[in-house]
């Protein structure tokens, strides 16, 4: 089963700005442009129902009164006609956005149903791949500076080396021996 639509819009969650922001578009050209704050009624409505809503069902609910003009229009302007979230562990982790589908065919109940279990895989990948970010981070970060440490200076100096194809590179190494001890100065 494959549900065939003009254009897809990813948007995930962006933890720094708290909102959701488009990362993947199946029409590059578009732009990027739409951003989703997290306290928007259609979060609090996808985060509270977990469920994927067509546009037509979304503009007879509330929330899409309480919604800006402006969110609305970006809405339109993009011709959106579903909306699926994307929830792992009870958290929106980000949200597709469908357009019209090939043909202008309506998305019939076996879409939603087809879209919920694609969603609930994608949004595990999401999550897992979040978490490998981080860990990724921590192992090259240093826990009390923040700053990065030798394991990435190492990686960074490997990576410089093998980019080089004359094989030249100049390094000064300089190791300072009980340096800590002016620190606490």
């Amino acid at each position: 089963t494959t549900v065939h639509t003009e254009k897809t819009y990813i948007c995930l969650k962006d933890e720094h700005e708290n909102c959701y922001r488009i990362m993947s578009s199946s029409s590059p050209l578009d732009g990027n442009a739409l951003v989703i704050k997290a306290d928007n009624p259609l979060i609090t409505y996808l985060e509270r129902y977990k469920d994927c809503i067509l546009m037509e069902d979304l503009k007879r609910a509330t929330v899409y009164k309480a919604m800006w003009d402006k969110e609305k229009q970006n809405l339109k302007m993009l011709n959106i006609q579903c909306i699926l979230p994307l929830i792992n562990e009870n958290e929106l982790v980000g949200l597709v956005l469908l357009s019209n589908k090939e043909k202008n065919v309506p998305y019939t109940i076996n879409d939603q149903s087809y879209l919920q279990s694609l969603a609930s895989v994608s949004s595990v990948a999401i999550k897992n791949s979040w978490l490998y970010e981080k860990v990724y981070r921590e192992a090259r970060t240093d826990n009390l500076t923040g700053l990065l440490n030798r394991k990435y200076f190492h990686e960074v100096l490997e990576e410089t080396f093998n980019a080089n194809p004359r094989g030249d590179l100049a390094l000064i190494y300089i190791s300072v021996d009980s340096f800590k001890l002016y620190n606490k100065l």
